[in-house]
């Protein structure tokens, strides 16, 4: 039977000053749990607005739009004798490898675990918690805006549970795949989450995530492929979600009539937020749908 170790202090921090005194207590810590919030709808990039990080008698929220330096707590998740502890944590890893362009290693995903030691695959941080430790947590402030300040005191209780037991988990799952043999295992299904390549987006292959490309025409599909990855682009250098510079049915329908002048490109755009990239940026699309239709028409 695992202990749950009683927690012995709550830190809610938004200073420089709170951050500096809590990582100097990090140093010798063997592990951490490590939990984020964040809202990716109006950005390409996910937009980070809470770091929750578990040690064996501190939950510590620290709030990333109030403390702008976060290198010292950085440090301390990318340093390799401390173990970091997270449910599903791909997403996590994302926003970490997006601020510094590089992953921690020495990372349990307490996710991957429980599929390697037997349970449903995908099974939810919550419902692992009341497989394996009988306590029902409370789930139902996934939509929250985690960008208003202040924080209800519901969402910071949201925060602190998400890490609040990541370690008994791991502690569980981690002793009974040792007794079956199956760490092994585990750390082959783990590669991908330290893999920088699993992060990075190649802007080539954006138009793999567009539907119904199949009864394309081959010279259509070939400005797809080229309109997508303008698109990837743009959306990356203006951080905004892709379907808000050009949505995906509009593209579409521009690789297939190739419009070449201003009017026939916005004739074919419909919703508000691409009509305001045509405005701006419709120059730039046309010459990629203008070299489209000339290399079609150019002879062999």
């Amino acid at each position: 039977m695992f202990h749950i170790t009683p927690l012995t202090s709550f830190l809610y921090i938004n200073t420089q000053a709170k951050l500096l005194e809590f990582t100097a207590q990090l140093e010798s810590t063997p592990y951490l749990a490590l939990d984020s919030e964040f809202l990716r709808y109006e950005t390409y990039y996910p937009q980070l607005c809470l770091l929750q990080i578990a040690t064996d008698q501190i939950i510590a929220i620290v709030d990333p739009l109030a403390v702008k330096e976060l290198d010292p707590l950085i440090a301390c998740i990318y340093n390799p004798n401390i173990l970091k502890i997270l449910h599903s944590g791909r997403q996590d890893l994302e926003i970490l490898y997006h601020l510094t362009q590089a992953l921690p290693q020495t990372v349990f995903d307490t996710q991957i675990a429980a599929k390697v030691a037997g349970y449903p695959q995908q099974l939810g941080y919550a419902s692992l918690v009341k497989v394996l430790l009988h306590i029902d947590i409370e789930k139902s402030e996934t939509r929250a805006d985690w960008t208003l300040r202040p924080l209800a005191e519901n969402l910071l209780e949201y925060a602190r549970q998400d890490v609040r037991y990541l370690a008994v988990l791991y502690q569980i799952l981690e002793q009974k795949m040792s007794l079956n043999h199956q760490m092994e295992s585990f750390w082959q299904e783990s590669q991908s989450l330290t893999d920088p390549g699993s992060y990075s987006f190649d802007p080539e292959d954006s138009w793999k995530k567009i539907k119904n490309t199949r009864r394309l025409k081959p010279q259509h599909l070939s400005l797809l492929k080229r309109l997508a990855a303008w698109r990837e682009q743009t959306a990356q250098a203006l951080d905004r979600p892709r379907n808000w510079i050009i949505h995906d049915r509009e593209l579409l329908l521009i690789a297939k009539r190739q419009p070449q002048s201003f009017n026939e490109l916005q004739i074919l755009v419909a919703t508000p937020t691409s009509k305001k990239t045509i405005k701006t940026l419709g120059e730039e699309l046309l010459r990629i749908t203008r070299l489209e239709d000339h290399q079609s028409r150019s002879p062999e």
